[in-house]
This record gives C-alpha cells, structure tokens and sequence, in this order.
C-alpha cells in the first residue's frame, strides 16, 4: 500500500490537481483508495473535503478520518 496507494494519490491527485489552503477537494469513493487521497489532501489544509460514496456514510471509514459531514445518494440530508 505505501509503495503504491499512497504516493499515487499524492502526485496524481493532490499535487497535479494543485490543492492549496482553503480549496474544496472532492473524491469519489471512499474505500482504501480513497482514503489516501483523504489523508494527502489534509496536508495541504484545504476547507472542505467533500467524499462521495455509494456505501452508507456511517460504513465508510471516510468519516473516521475527516470527521467531516458526509451524505447519501439515497437519502437527502447530510450527516454530521
């Protein structure tokens, strides 16, 4: 996973997409892929980080590590 996820999504997603301070970072799915992008993209302090995920947001580990508010496709409010 080090050799391979992690940096992936640190070139790939977080530096060429030029995340700064303040910006909102979007990323779909939140599975073990998606959570390296999570983690990169927090180095960079953006304000928001928006993950979208078919699973129910109380199963997805995102909410674990960005404490964030998190929403279902197949309900229509948010989560805290």
């Amino acid at each position: 996973m080090l050799a391979d996820i992690v940096p992936t999504s640190y070139e790939v997603g977080v530096r060429n997409g030029g995340v700064k301070p303040g910006d909102t970072v979007v990323i779909v799915g939140a599975g073990p892929i998606g959570l390296a992008p999570i983690t990169n993209a927090q180095l960079f302090a953006p304000s928001t980080i928006i993950v979208v995920d078919k699973s129910s947001p109380t199963g997805s580990g995102s909410t674990k590590w960005t404490r964030r508010t998190t929403s279902s496709p197949t309900r229509r409010t948010a989560t805290p």
